[in-house]
């Protein structure tokens, strides 16, 4: 598998039309199995790097009706992850500059 997180689609066909109605996420626990019932238009993680080399012809076709779910995790990903670590080094940055200049004036 690719990531610690990813989702699968069928390779040959498209995902179903109503893709409310068979989303499934199985968590691996180490020597277990869960399955876990997904919120309706809940984020979800990209697809597998095995979908994305082996999928064929109408299968891609599904992928579009999925797009906002995946960019939403994304953003999530960013503001939860990516931009707290981004401000507490423009932080440090401007903490140090301040520094700096009152040591300067003094």
């Amino acid at each position: 598998m690719g990531g610690p997180s990813e989702t699968c689609f069928p390779i040959r066909s498209a995902p179903p039309l109503n893709p409310h109605s068979n989303i499934m996420c199985l968590c691996l626990i180490p020597e277990h199995f869960l399955h876990v019932k997904l919120k309706e238009n809940c984020p979800l993680p990209p697809p597998s790097k095995e979908w994305m080399t082996h999928k064929i012809g109408v299968a891609e076709q599904g992928l579009f009706q999925f797009l906002t779910r995946f960019e939403l995790r994304e953003m999530i990903f960013y503001f939860i992850i990516i931009l707290p670590l981004i401000l507490s080094a423009l932080a440090v940055v401007w903490f140090t500059a301040l520094k700096d200049l009152f040591v300067a004036l003094s």
